[in-house]
């Protein structure tokens, strides 16, 4: 605008050489008039001689005086410009934005970035603020945003949620996610954050997303060394091969770990889902007798392991809890099994020349000290 005033501040006769000015016009029209008087007053630096002039001119007029607000915008005057436009009768809310926009850009420039940002957010210019907020990590500022925005804003809401994920306010952003409906994201941030119980929620009103949530939630539990919760999620997630695969895992380890019961436990489980998932009715010939086949193995390995832990016990503990004869029975028993196959850290020989030998020195420590007592 001083450039403007600046080049209507040259001598009145060249202009009207030049054809910019129409002398008769300007006498015939006394708002003319005062609107050059105005910019000569302005250009001088009598900038309230110049507001006198420029209200003379829009006398006639209930629009609001742009002349004065550019003056004062330029100026830096921004509350006088605001009172200006209050001082209206025809007070229109776009030209407050306005202001407060251009006030927001110079208050950036002076680098009163936290001012800056508020009034860009007075100002509509939702953009603009979260840009700064998330420059300078301002969460309130950025919940003040998310809160004042509907949920038609997806453009808004969506920047919003990435910067406060970026400031690790996962709760917060999966608020604005939840605001216009976005449920894959909303997940993924509780997926992010581990928040296990919201995303479980929010599951059991969209099934649609099971999958998405469980198989993350299943690699957690196993990473966390919580095997059998894990494949429990798997199974939850569509994923019996995977499960599978985790309750096998634990068996080995159980096995070799000396704990047979609790590897018979395991391959009684995992025989009991191959058997489940027999009932499937999309199952095709080939992975019905596939799956047929591992569930006798697995229960195979279940009755040998849960036998084998009475004769390991026996064998490491002062105290037995069965009859020397059904000890020597379980024995036999599994003689009989490992015939047909090998199974790993049971050994045949083990099994029984062990559990002989055991019981005959028994036998003969007692027939000792019954002599002995005798």
């Amino acid at each position: 605008m001083l450039i403007s005033i600046s080049k209507r501040s040259t001598p009145f006769n060249e202009r009207s050489k030049r054809g910019e000015w129409n002398n008769k016009e300007l006498i015939n029209n006394s708002s003319n008039i005062s609107m050059i008087l105005g910019d000569i007053s302005a250009y001088l630096g009598n900038f309230n001689e110049a507001v006198m002039y420029y209200t003379q001119a829009n006398s006639n007029s209930n629009k609001i005086n742009h002349k004065i607000i550019d003056m004062y915008t330029d100026l830096r005057r921004f509350n006088e410009a605001h009172e200006m436009i209050k001082s209206n009768n025809n007070d229109d809310i776009n030209e407050h934005k306005l202001l407060l926009s251009k006030n927001a850009d110079w208050a950036k420039s002076t680098n009163e970035h936290r001012t800056a940002a508020k009034m860009y957010i007075d100002a509509g210019e939702y953009m603009k603020a979260i840009e700064l907020s998330d420059l300078h990590g301002w969460t309130d500022i950025l919940l003040d945003i998310s809160r004042r925005l509907d949920k038609s804003d997806h453009e808004y809401l969506e920047c919003c949620a990435r910067s406060l994920t970026r400031l690790g306010e996962y709760a917060f952003a999966a608020d604005c996610y939840a605001k216009y409906g976005d449920i894959e994201n909303q997940l993924n941030l509780y997926i992010e954050s581990y928040n296990w119980e919201e995303a479980f929620s929010l599951v059991e009103k969209h099934h649609d997303y099971t999958r998405k949530v469980y198989l993350p939630y299943a690699n957690w539990l196993a990473e966390n060394d919580k095997f059998e919760e894990a494949q429990t999620a798997f199974i939850k997630a569509g994923l019996q091969n995977e499960a599978i695969s985790v309750l096998e895992q634990l068996a080995t380890c159980a096995a070799k770990e000396s704990r047979f019961d609790d590897a018979g436990f395991y391959y009684w489980k995992l025989s009991v889902l191959c058997l489940n998932m027999l009932d499937n009715e999309t199952i095709t010939k080939t992975d019905y007798q596939e799956l047929l086949d591992r569930y006798d193995n697995f229960q195979r390995k279940a009755d040998v392991y849960y036998v084998y832990n009475n004769i390991h016990h026996f064998l490491h503990e002062p105290f037995a809890s069965h009859m020397s004869e059904t000890y020597f029975n379980m024995a036999r028993y599994l003689i009989h099994i490992l015939q047909f196959g090998d199974i790993p850290e049971v050994s045949k020989a083990y099994s029984f020349s062990d559990f002989v030998f055991n019981n005959v020195f028994c036998f003969c420590s007692i027939s000792f000290l019954m002599n002995s007592i005798c």
